[in-house]
């Protein structure tokens, strides 16, 4: 079953940015400023829609203070962006996924704008990094009823705002053969749900835990055993239950490194679990389950290219692919 509007969206774009940086003995300070002008223009069935046309004009500033001295560095930055809702998003049809749920797209989405504050300290091996994100008209995946009936009908909507704080702590030592990595995040969400009725949601504070163990038995030949462990994550109108993996990997190259061989097993004692709510409008959906990430395997890799040589180019459209 499909519901289907004949519509299509003519999108231009036009941007301008400037950039100044200036040294100040140990300090630098970089400064830009951004100016985007975006207009779609919406039609269903031929005739031009006002709605969900849309026109923006808007300054992006951004600015960063670095310094560096001896083996510390660390860099406090203020940047302001936004991100565009993905083509998928935009569409104007409702999918038959089961007789209980349905998706669809939204042409009344509004891009959101994300202004961020990041500070990054960085001394020998150790490194921190902490920010904050505040999103006005948070693009947000939600369940609602479908027409009142006993359906739920899934599609992205434009929220109040959302308050992000993060924050990771990173040691990545070196003792001759061993090379161990651990790291420590923080995250936490304030979502206003403020004009829907949803229920569950909850701003508690999440953990992650990674220790990742290379051993370089020679040359040639590498061991690896990770380990991760997440607490329980509350991101969103959806609440993650923990979960933990570890996995180990055996590795050696010939031939100039041009060839590796690789023996791996993933996900040792079978701990990661897919188990989430996700909450809606008088809605709920829960999964829990094992996607089979258990696992042994053998990989054989072969360079053509070992010099690493090839132009990949800046990206500089990448953020228009990713939204296809």
């Amino acid at each position: 079953m499909s519901e289907i509007t004949n519509f299509f969206r003519h999108y231009f774009l036009s941007r301008t940015e400037v950039e100044y940086a200036m040294p100040l003995g140990d300090l630098s300070l970089h400064a830009g400023l951004r100016y985007e002008h975006v207009w779609s223009d919406y039609y269903s069935f031929g005739e031009w829609q006002e709605e969900p046309s849309r026109k923006y004009s808007n300054w992006f500033p951004a600015i960063s203070l670095s310094w560096n001295k001896n083996k510390w560095s660390a860099t406090l930055a203020c940047t302001n962006k936004t991100k565009r809702p993905n083509y998928s998003s935009l569409r104007n049809e409702v999918q038959y996924d089961n007789r209980y749920l349905y998706e669809g797209g939204n042409p009344y989405l509004r891009p959101c704008v994300i202004s961020n504050i990041d500070l990054n300290v960085v001394y020998k091996w150790l490194s921190l990094n902490a920010g904050y994100n505040y999103i006005d008209k948070p693009i947000i995946w939600t369940s609602t009823l479908y027409h009142g009936k006993d359906i739920i009908f899934q599609r992205s909507l434009n929220f109040s705002n959302d308050q992000d704080l993060y924050a990771s702590l990173v040691a990545e030592p070196r003792f001759g053969w061993y090379n161990p990595m651990f790291e420590i995040d923080y995250s936490q969400t304030f979502l206003s749900t403020a004009g829907f009725d949803i229920e569950g949601i909850a701003s508690k504070p999440s953990f992650r835990l990674r220790c990742n163990n290379r051993f370089d038995i020679s040359k040639t030949i590498k061991a690896y055993l990770n380990m991760k462990y997440r607490t329980c994550v509350h991101d969103g109108l959806q609440y993650t239950k923990p979960y933990s993996q570890m996995d180990i990997r055996l590795s050696k190259t010939f031939c100039k490194e041009a060839w590796q061989i690789s023996l791996f097993a993933n996900d040792l004692f079978r701990q990661s679990k897919e188990r989430w709510t996700t909450y809606g409008s008088r809605t709920s959906i829960t999964k829990n389950c094992y996607e089979y990430y258990r696992c042994v395997g053998l990989v054989v890799r072969y360079r053509f290219n070992t010099a690493n040589s090839k132009y990949k180019g800046i990206g500089a459209g990448n953020a228009e692919k990713n939204r296809l």
